[in-house]
């Protein structure tokens, strides 16, 4: 079971449940940075018995990048922030994969098959 997923929408429902609580007048900021791929020990400390050493989805980015983004974010004035193209297209795949399963079954209903 790939457990990212879940974690990432946990993440996201936490994130935009805190802005409904959070007062516009108010001075504390919330900010979703959705990362790319990162270069992380992570696949290094796991054990694997894959037959090849496991990775991140390429194009994977040192971690430097996403100090950068956070650090932008933080002064952005942004609710949400893309750190990199792969981040932005991950997120806009996972939206076109989510509605166009309805836009199939609503077109099918409209036509009756």
């Amino acid at each position: 079971m790939n457990f990212f997923e879940p974690m990432r929408s946990a993440v996201q429902g936490f994130h935009d449940s805190l802005l409904t609580l959070i007062h516009d007048k108010s001075n504390v900021r919330v900010v979703m940075v959705q990362m790319p791929a990162l270069n992380t020990p992570q696949f290094r400390r796991v054990k694997s018995r894959l037959p090849r050493k496991a990775q991140p989805v390429p194009p994977i980015f040192q971690p430097e990048v996403a100090a950068d983004a956070i650090v932008w974010a933080a002064y952005c004035g942004r609710r949400e922030v893309n750190a990199g193209w792969p981040a932005t297209k991950a997120i806009v795949g996972n939206n076109i994969a989510r509605v166009t399963p309805i836009t199939i079954w609503r077109s099918t209903a409209m036509k009756g098959k």
